[in-house]
């Protein structure tokens, strides 16, 4: 299908929800239908909540509802990610020589089964995370870094021997070496607490019968991938929460704004390509939410493979992008041009960096003397969500201008994420990549690292290019030692240029944003600067 057709279809799709969205301005049935009581109903693609236990995804979806049932020791205010003290009662006291975390637990923090909350649990928490038992899925987040965690992942031992409990509310977290952004670590929605005893008592039905966290909200029913029910928690040590219920349904992106439209739902997501003619509606503005996230999306090349283990290649489909029509054309502004892989927000960033220029008789050059004289042919691992697919519709529009031929292969989030981690799975794809803690280690280690390379299907590792892959380690390795924050932002911002416009090893497209829809009823739902939503502060009205 074209994209002009898919394009009409979005738009002649539009036409009808604006339709009934014009009725409810003459005084058809709202979204803040009184029936629904002090419940916010939220419309949401469930697909990936198969199983509640945050640990084994990657999965935002996953990780926003999580983040409502389990408390983490550290957490992030939801206007601009700044760190506060959440389950600990201070933030960590740090020894002169950055290696040792002394944290002091609250006192009083009931688990959602009644039982409270000790350094038992904490430490129960981080081993499970790291036991290979639990096929975890992000523990790259920090298992360099803690001192003893390989050793767990590696079946040498079942305690991670950096964490130490000195006391029923208190322990210790020891380091491999200093580490600036580990406070921010501990704020991750992977390393959620929770209860060890009920994780014990449920055994393989944790996560599909049982979750028990110490969060705001305890699950009240759960069918995977179709609903989740919670109700708020009244022993919520920091004070019970205002709504009484959170129902996640699992709808298709049509049926979210349909049901949005009915007045059945308070929360869903809004299609960049449909937010303009929704702004041009008096009734639906005041529901019309946007937010900039502290995210990029880009172009993620496998540089194992041919055609992507060859530079001048990369380059060319670099030169073959029109950031600018992509983002001010086709996405009406609501997105800006990538000045770097490192976004707005996060230091290294660099405002006056120039967005990368479109030159498709520059790409055609590049191909010629990379031995593509005839042009290129390609498949992309698309993962099959209607905005990204849009994003590669377009992308592949633009490259036949540069003699590029891109195949879409549409994948479900399960078999493109095994793509995602097979050498020869994919050529290319799309890495759509957030601030799960707020330092640009998240974007140079944690996606280009060796020791990562694997989970991402790059090819930047020793296994293929041993002399670049050694010294890019080396560098990132030095920059999580960095303290003096000026300092660090430079250091990065430079790793960063030399990655993306010497190297070429990724292209990134854009800052992310997005549109949502929150009822005139509710307010306090926020969707992060990280790209998680917030539903736990929602007040109805």
């Amino acid at each position: 299908m074209s994209l002009n057709r898919i394009k009409k279809g979005i738009r002649l799709f539009a036409i009808v929800l604006l339709t009934s969205a014009a009725a409810v301005a003459n005084g058809a049935k709202d979204s803040g239908s009184a029936s629904a009581g002090n419940t916010l109903r939220v419309g949401c693609q469930l697909e990936v909540l198969g199983n509640m236990d945050v640990m084994i995804t990657s999965q935002n979806t996953v990780f926003q509802i999580s983040d409502t049932i389990t408390d983490t020791l550290m957490g992030k205010r939801d206007s601009d990610l700044a760190l506060f003290p959440l389950l600990l009662a201070k933030t960590p006291d740090i020894s002169p020589d950055g290696l040792l975390y002394t944290c002091t637990l609250r006192k009083g923090v009931k688990f959602h089964d009644g039982t409270e909350l000790t350094a038992d649990d904490v430490l129960f928490t981080f081993n499970r995370f790291f036991n290979p038992k639990t096929q975890a899925n992000m523990v790259w987040l920090c298992d360099d870094v803690i001192k003893g965690a390989r050793d767990v992942e590696q079946g040498k031992t079942v305690e991670v021997s950096g964490l130490k409990k000195t006391g029923d509310y208190t322990f210790t977290i020891e380091l491999k070496y200093p580490f600036s952004a580990f406070t921010s670590i501990l704020a991750a929605s992977p390393l959620g607490i929770i209860s060890k005893a009920a994780c014990l008592k449920a055994g393989d039905k944790w996560g599909l019968e049982t979750y028990i966290g110490c969060g705001a909200y305890k699950v009240a029913s759960f069918t995977p991938k179709q609903e989740i029910v919670l109700e708020k928690f009244p022993e919520y040590w920091a004070g019970a929460k205002s709504v009484d219920k959170i129902i996640i349904s699992n709808m298709d992106q049509n049926t979210q704004l349909m049901e949005f439209d009915a007045g059945n739902i308070d929360v869903c997501d809004l299609p960049t390509s449909l937010a303009p003619d929704y702004l041009k509606n008096p009734a639906m503005k005041s529901k019309i939410k946007y937010q900039e996230f502290m995210g990029i999306w880009g172009l993620h090349f496998n540089m194992a493979i041919p055609p992507f283990n060859n530079v001048k290649v990369r380059q060319a489909l670099a030169y073959a992008v029109d950031l600018n029509s992509l983002c001010t054309g086709y996405y009406k502004g609501a997105h800006t041009p990538a000045r770097s892989l490192i976004p707005k927000g996060i230091p290294g960033y660099v405002a006056s960096n120039p967005v990368q220029e479109y030159n498709p008789e520059k790409a055609k050059q590049l191909l010629a003397e990379a031995g593509f004289p005839n042009g290129l042919k390609i498949t992309a691992a698309v993962k099959n969500t209607p905005e990204i697919v849009e994003c590669f519709q377009v992308l592949q529009d633009q490259f036949k201008k540069s003699g590029i031929d891109m195949a879409i292969e549409l994948c479900d989030p399960g078999s493109w994420a095994q793509k995602r981690k097979q050498d020869g799975g994919t050529q290319l794809y799309m890495i759509t990549w957030y601030a799960d803690y707020v330092d640009p280690d998240m974007y140079l280690y944690l996606l280009y690292h060796s020791s990562v390379s694997d989970n991402f299907a790059n090819g930047f590792s020793p296994k293929y290019n041993a002399k670049d892959s050694a010294w890019y380690d080396s560098q990132v390795e030095l920059g999580r030692r960095m303290t003096d924050p000026a300092k660090k932002a430079a250091f990065y911002a430079d790793l960063e240029r030399w990655l993306t416009t010497k190297y070429y090893a990724e292209v990134p497209l854009y800052c992310a944003s997005a549109y949502y829809l929150v009822s005139d009823r509710v307010s306090g739902v926020t969707y992060k600067p990280d790209f998680l939503y917030s539903y736990e502060n929602a007040v109805i009205k």
